[in-house]
């Protein structure tokens, strides 16, 4: 079992947790007419799922051999590229527009930071930008800037 792993799945699984308390006591709504602890707990419960996650992935992966035995240190190059990335997306978001920006933010992070493979870090970055457009624009009626090109 990582130790560190496992308590930080307990951090994130009582933050949730506490975060889904208090948001719902705030009157979360419906989800035609959403109260001011809608968001909150939607949230908290998305912390929960992923502290579900770490938890038994620290506590049941790593015994079948599926988690990498050694420790990696943090890369303080890969940091400071994403804190650049995020600057420059926040720098070009209203100039080229939600989607053409998104588009180019997820396949520079997949392919310089993780390294993935073009058709990979493509596919992903139309279905995150596609899914974030249809999310945002269409179901929320949030005010995406459409850019130079339109769109």
């Amino acid at each position: 079992m990582k130790k560190k792993d496992f308590r930080g799945g307990l951090v994130w699984l009582v933050f949730g947790a506490v975060l889904c308390v208090e948001s719902y006591r705030l009157n979360i709504g419906t989800l035609h007419n959403p109260g001011p602890g809608f968001y909150p707990f939607v949230v908290g419960l998305t912390l929960l799922l992923f502290s579900f996650i770490l938890l038994f992935s620290s506590i049941f992966l790593e015994k079948e051999g599926f988690t990498e035995k050694t420790e990696e240190k943090s890369n303080k190059k890969n940091i400071l590229l994403i804190v650049f990335l995020l600057l420059l997306y926040a720098i070009v978001y209203e100039y080229l527009g939600f989607i053409v920006s998104t588009l180019l933010f997820i396949i520079c992070i997949l392919k310089i930071i993780e390294r993935k493979r073009w058709l990979v870090a493509i596919s992903f970055a139309i279905f995150t930008a596609a899914f974030s457009y249809v999310l945002f624009n269409l179901w929320l009626n949030a005010n995406l800037p459409k850019g130079i090109l339109g769109i």
